[in-house]
């Protein structure tokens, strides 16, 4: 997996525009955007965060994946426009077989209408 993670690192940040026509920058995450990504989850909608695995209004959990980033196992990635976080993201691998990466990005729905989430086949196409 080591050289996946290599070739995906490669091709960021990206510029895309969504359907809208909004503008954003699709990037890794980085250890120094820890107070942003809480505070972006933190202005997520209680319903916007529901199918998330863990309270990530909390800021031990978001310390916790900062300091256990590791860019083999999952790529962490954000979506930012005008300069803030406002898409999270997390195409994970499967370091025992070979499996289709699994990625969705959280976005408030203002950002994407009526879902507040791209499919996997969106991340991979936009990103």
């Amino acid at each position: 997996m080591k050289n996946l993670a290599k070739i995906l690192i490669k091709n960021y940040p990206k510029e895309i525009t969504l359907d809208d026509g909004t503008a954003v920058t699709v990037r890794l995450l980085l250890k120094d955007d820890e107070s942003a990504l809480l505070a972006y989850f933190q202005s997520l909608a209680p319903e916007e965060r529901v199918e998330l695995k863990e309270d990530v209004t909390d800021p031990k959990v978001i310390e916790k994946w900062m300091e256990n980033l590791d860019y083999d196992l999952m790529l962490p990635m954000v979506a930012l426009h005008e300069g803030r976080i406002v898409g999270a993201a997390s195409l994970r691998f499967s370091p025992s077989a070979w499996t289709r990466p699994n990625a969705s990005f959280v976005m408030p729905e203002a950002m994407l209408g009526a879902s507040p989430r791209l499919s996997c086949h969106d991340v991979v196409r936009l990103a």
